[in-house]
């Protein structure tokens, strides 16, 4: 019988290596309530399928090259050879940013949970974890592009040469229904009645490589999510953003079991994407921001996360990642308690909250050691130094650089810093670190009447998307 990770592993490279002809062949809404499938008729199982492809694909492009682009940007990692080398150093264009990270979101995974949503009339829950996947894509690409296009990208309009088109939304709008789409999949995920269940299984394995079909740790999930994509708006909507988000958090995760991640199988054809990128390329290695925090302080997560002792970790010397990180089996992580507790910090300290931001702080540092694997008596250890939590009070600083620390290698640290300043980073290159991606090359060609013009130009690169401010 094959694991769960092997099955799950076969059914996100089939769901890779067909997302182009799937997307160019769609010609469906976003989500097109109107279509119904007979519940009895064979295609509904496909459902069950499409779950974990998108869940698989979602985690793949994730952990793939758009961690490997927020991470050097935020110098968690050093480009040391070749592409990355230049993209350390704010080298890259349109050409660079398509099939690994944009197409891969839009075609492998959004493409995926709308036809699972379209599709399971009769298996709500389905649709709830749709949206939750979906939800996280578009969030990813208008996170890291700015306006994009949403409401019409699987609505697709021939143009006079035959390429397909979609308009751009604004990213005000993009959150806001966002935010929507979490709604009705909490309530979606609260029906119990499903004609397929979320816990269906193959052989004795569940098919949801998150929760198993746990109803409520998606709903969990989907309130957690709501928080962070509250918290990305404080510089617009001040105040606002942090109370949403500590009212969102009240019913999100609860423990390090919440964590919403993707276990990668144990083989050479399925690795992890960082491990399968050390294995081919291995052209990054831990970046200056990285080394300064965990040899300062002298961080017990330093050998999951490095793969060297404790106060040794020297940037961009071949020393390597982590088991933790980049092991053949290492799960990508999504969404954690850790980062709900990080935010739940945040939220308080912007209300002048102190005391409150400053457990909720403890409590995710706590929780980051936990997942790590660090003892009970090093992490005490590590709580203990005033240079971790200082013997009173705490700063958005502390919070932002701890929570930087906790999340390495998730893009959100990315997001973090544009929002924050924090950490402090000095340029590798010129004078500003960038803000947002360039937008694909096929989208210029293809869909050029509604890209934002100069988004090919380096300029663009350190423009700013709506949440960010100005």
């Amino acid at each position: 019988m094959k694991t769960l990770q092997s099955r799950i592993q076969s059914l996100m490279l089939i769901a890779v290596a067909t997302s182009f002809t799937m997307f160019m062949a769609s010609c469906s809404q976003w989500i097109d309530t109107s279509l119904n499938t007979d519940p009895n008729n064979p295609s509904n199982v496909s459902i069950t399928s499409m779950l974990p492809a998108a869940q698989g694909a979602l985690a793949f492009t994730n952990g793939g090259q758009m961690s490997r682009f927020a991470c050097m940007f935020t110098q968690q990692f050093v480009g040391t050879d070749r592409q990355h080398a230049g993209y350390y150093e704010y080298l890259l264009t349109e050409n660079d940013v398509g099939g690994a990270v944009w197409d891969n979101y839009y075609s492998s995974t959004m493409k995926n949970a709308s036809t699972m949503i379209s599709q399971a009339t009769t298996s709500p829950a389905y649709r709830g974890a749709g949206r939750i996947l979906l939800v996280y894509a578009a969030a990813a690409v208008t996170d890291a592009w700015g306006n994009v296009p949403y409401t019409e990208i699987f609505r697709l309009q021939r143009n006079g040469t035959g390429a397909f088109t979609a308009k751009y939304d604004d990213q005000q709008a993009i959150y806001a229904a966002l935010q929507g789409q979490l709604d009705s999949a909490i309530t979606e995920l609260s029906i119990a009645t499903n004609v397929f269940p979320l816990s269906f299984s193959v052989g004795g394995v569940p098919i949801d490589a998150f929760y198993g079909g746990n109803r409520e740790q998606w709903i969990r999930a989907a309130w957690t999510l709501k928080a962070r994509l509250a918290i990305h708006t404080v510089k617009r909507n001040g105040n606002s953003a942090s109370q949403d988000a500590l009212r969102f958090l009240q019913r999100g995760f609860q423990s390090n079991a919440d964590d919403m991640m993707f276990a990668f199988g144990n083989s050479a054809t399925t690795p992890n994407p960082l491990s399968g990128f050390m294995r081919d390329r291995a052209d990054i290695d831990i970046g200056p921001g990285m080394e300064k925090y965990l040899n300062t302080l002298k961080d017990p997560r330093t050998p999951a996360f490095a793969a060297v002792d404790v106060g040794t970790v020297s940037s961009g010397n071949g020393d390597g990642f982590g088991a933790l990180v980049a092991s053949n089996n290492s799960s990508v992580v999504l969404l954690s308690f850790a980062e709900a507790k990080f935010i739940e910090a945040e939220a308080n300290i912007r209300l002048g909250n102190t005391d409150a931001a400053r457990t909720a702080f403890i409590a995710a540092i706590r929780a980051s050691l936990n997942y790590a694997g660090v003892s009970s008596d090093d992490a005490a250890a590590y709580v203990a130094q005033t240079s971790v939590v200082p013997a009173s009070g705490i700063t958005l600083q502390r919070i932002i650089e701890q929570k930087y620390i906790a999340l390495f290698t998730q893009p959100e640290v990315w997001t973090d810093w544009r929002r924050t300043g924090f950490p402090a980073l000095t340029p590798v290159s010129g004078n500003a670190v960038p803000r947002r991606l360039p937008i694909p090359l096929n989208e210029r060609l293809y869909n050029g009447a509604n890209v934002p013009p100069g988004s090919n130009q380096p300029a663009w690169l350190y423009g700013r998307v709506w949440w960010d401010g100005q």
